[in-house]
């Protein structure tokens, strides 16, 4: 993936037409979809956190978050999700917290065991699976993971989440021109826009911000992951930091400088070296092998990894693993006066208002 821009920028005269295409493909397609698609409408709330581009945007941050909105208000929510990766057993497929990661995929098995409470379903197909989880567990609210696209389901808000390159360099340059997965025109479906950016970046983003989103008349809301603490994937200790010491980083998530960018902020120091794993990758006793050889080389008592990952590595880790416990910080939006969490409960304030008046 990291040698496809460059690839894109050289062969740009052919690909431009051909994302162009693709684009026009894709209008296409939503236009049939909201004309006279066979659309699912879920009986109750149903929000969507998707992305216009390829790649991790936070996607899985914000979901986690949502469930934990959602449970802290003794709500009952479902996740819908196709599992990328995942291979389970049959489908719809409920996540369990003693799930295999290659039979739930490592991103629903993460939220699984990070929020009992909730139910992650796991199925390609999400009207099929929202309505096997209306039916078993009748929740309160469905959150369609990376739902943008997905337009054979219905939803009461749309949180798109974009990336800062998507305000600049790649600007609505749809595949294969670019990383988008479809034109400028689709955003005028969402609710909101979320983008995974410190204060500080956002705020050099506002001009890129106010040129190309302003015509959408949406809430643009910026979001940061922080880490809270460190804790043992072995033991399950909870630790301020690493006290200074150095570390290996190991990753297999598609922005591996982003969490090294994330580690640095939160201990102070950058890590020994960043080992690199494909995105979404199968770890095996092999691997982890080959990370405690390269930690002992370069004097590393830690090896830290992501929670992503840590959910594939628990039960082949040892002691020298660690990962991160992580939270969410949000800032006031843009075209708004409101952070995230403000309008997410403005909608199911309102929500329920309407309700009740109907009642």
């Amino acid at each position: 993936m990291s040698s496809l821009p460059v690839l894109q920028k050289a062969l740009s005269p052919i690909l431009w037409p051909l994302g162009k295409a693709y684009a026009l493909a894709m209008r296409l397609r939503e236009r049939r979809w909201l004309k006279g698609g066979d659309r699912w409408r879920p009986p109750a709330p149903c929000i969507s956190v998707g992305n216009i581009s390829m790649g991790g945007s936070g996607k899985t941050p914000l979901c986690d978050w949502l469930l934990g909105w959602a449970t802290d208000r003794g709500l009952a929510p479902v996740v819908l999700t196709r599992g990328y990766k995942a291979r389970p057993p049959h489908v719809p497929y409920v996540v369990e917290q003693g799930s295999l990661p290659g039979q739930a995929g490592d991103e629903p098995l993460l939220l699984a065991q990070a929020h009992p409470c909730a139910r992650v379903v796991v199925d390609p197909v999400r009207k099929r699976s929202g309505r096997y989880a209306w039916e078993h567990y009748h929740p309160d609210l469905f959150v369609l993971d990376d739902g943008f696209q997905h337009l054979a389901v219905q939803r009461d808000l749309d949180l798109v989440l974009l990336h800062p390159d998507d305000l600049t360099t790649g600007w609505d340059r749809v595949f294969p021109a670019g990383m988008w997965r479809e034109g400028k025109a689709a955003l005028g479906r969402a609710s909101a826009f979320c983008i995974k950016v410190s204060s500080l970046a956002f705020a050099t983003l506002k001009p890129a911000i106010e040129q190309h989103l302003a015509e959408f008349g949406k809430p643009v809301f910026p979001f940061e992951i922080k880490p809270q603490a460190v804790v043992s994937l072995t033991g399950g200790e909870r630790f301020a930091d690493l006290g200074g010491r150095p570390y290996l980083l190991a990753t297999g998530v598609g922005a591996p400088s982003q969490v090294a960018d994330t580690a640095t902020a939160y201990l102070g120091h950058a890590p020994a070296e960043v080992m690199a794993f494909p995105d979404h990758h199968a770890f095996t006793a092999a691997d982890v092998q080959r990370m405690l050889e390269r930690a002992m080389a370069l004097s590393c008592p830690r090896v830290l990894v992501t929670p992503k990952d840590a959910v594939k590595l628990r039960s082949l880790a040892t002691p020298e693993f660690v990962t991160f416990e992580l939270s969410l910080a949000f800032g006031l939006g843009l075209f708004s006066t409101q952070t995230l969490p403000q309008f997410i409960e403005h909608f199911w304030n309102s929500r329920h208002s309407d309700v009740n008046e109907l009642e």
